[in-house]
């Protein structure tokens, strides 16, 4: 016998027997049972757990047709001006729901205008345009301040920047330039690619402006925070390099201290000159890092440069640290054992470390051998006459 052809009272049983899950796949079987056991179910489960239902509905899915089902077979959702309903509106907003959130506007006749800000602010710090395009539609102010789209630049949302920027711009000009700026500021601190370019290509400057407040350059944040591609693009975007130490701070970026190093270097050859000062930065870490001193030293910076305040020198830094391969660089690029640095010792007087001493001993030793001989002249001027020979 078909399953069409069983009395509707069989299946009414069987679903008696039937936990909320198993009962709502076996609706899902066909048609006929769809339309007999639906209003069964949705009952079911207000009798059951509504909490989770709710949950399920309104937070996680977005579902508009179970609210409605549920509100239509008698569940008591409540409306959004309850401390209940005003809380799962605002769970819905977090994940994006506009059309669950607009429907729960809806079932109230008067507008929701105490909660468009909270809602907005939830919209532009989580990405979701659709939920501030409902907001506009229902009536929301969108002459806007700078600071939502420095938000949703500090957070990535390049969507949300790109759909709120022209109404500042055409609101406020002066908030505009602000909101670029800042919001460019934003987007370079937080390794945001794709909003810093979007803000570059609207001829954002990335050189700032001195007379507008936390308008700054953006290269040393940038170099700051370790990211080479946005500092790449600033450079290509005309971004003048102005800090006396962005070599020094470059090297604090772990794995991409050597390109950025290298990327300044070769858009900026006046870099050169702060060489010595990054190998002062290198050698001043609580550990070695023997890869960026060789990439230092391999651009030609000076190992016997002398620190202008305290009088170090970079292979007296590595010797008091006690850093072999340090102390073994320095030497293979020219430093001089013998060369005064830390209280007025040599590095040969400062070592402890018996390898380190025997490195510093052998290379002041073949400084010294290397050095040519001077003959002592006489008062009149003249060379002394060799020594005769003893037979």
């Amino acid at each position: 016998m078909a399953m069409s052809d069983l009395p509707p009272e069989l299946f009414l049983c069987i679903a008696d027997w039937l936990e909320v899950d198993a009962l709502n796949a076996f609706c899902r079987t066909c048609k006929d049972l769809d339309a007999l056991l639906t209003r069964y179910l949705y009952r079911r489960i207000i009798r059951g757990d509504l909490e989770w239902v709710l949950n399920w509905a309104i937070v996680r899915r977005g579902r508009v047709c179970t609210v409605r089902k549920l509100i239509e077979y008698g569940a008591d959702v409540p409306y959004y001006t309850t401390a209940k309903g005003a809380l799962l509106l605002q769970q819905a907003s977090f994940q994006g729901h506009a059309d669950l959130v607009e429907f729960m506007f809806n079932r109230n006749n008067t507008p929701a205008k105490e909660n468009n800000t909270v809602l907005f602010n939830i919209a532009v710090k989580n990405g979701h345009v659709s939920l501030i395009q409902m907001l506009e539609r229902r009536g929301f102010d969108m002459n806007i301040m700078h600071w939502p789209i420095v938000t949703a630049a500090g957070y990535g949302h390049l969507a949300i920047v790109e759909y709120l920027l022209p109404y500042c711009l055409r609101s406020a000009p002066h908030h505009g330039y602000i909101a670029r700026h800042h919001s460019l500021y934003a987007a370079v601190i937080n390794r945001h690619f794709d909003v810093v370019e979007y803000l570059l290509k609207l001829n954002t400057s990335p050189n700032g402006n001195p007379k507008e407040f936390c308008c700054l350059p953006l290269i040393r944040p940038a170099v700051q925070h370790s990211n080479r591609e946005i500092t790449r693009l600033l450079l290509d975007y005309g971004a003048e390099v102005t800090s006396g130490d962005i070599l020094a701070i470059a090297t604090h970026g772990n794995n991409e201290s050597i390109a950025i190093i290298r990327l300044l270097l070769d858009r900026c050859p006046s870099l050169h000159e702060q060489l010595p000062e990054c190998l002062f930065e290198i050698l001043s870490y609580v550990c070695e890092q023997p890869r960026l001193l060789d990439f230092v030293l391999s651009r030609g910076a000076d190992p016997n440069y002398k620190c202008c305040i305290f009088g170090h020198t970079p292979l007296g830094l590595a010797t008091r640290n006690s850093w072999q391969h340090s102390v073994a660089s320095l030497l293979d690029a020219g430093a001089d054992p013998d060369l005064p640095c830390i209280e007025g010792l040599t590095p040969v007087q400062l070592a402890t470390d018996p390898t380190i001493k025997g490195l510093l001993g052998a290379a002041s030793r073949r400084i010294n051998d290397t050095k040519p001989v001077t003959v002592p002249e006489h008062e009149d001027g003249s060379q002394p006459a060799d020594e005769p020979q003893q037979v």
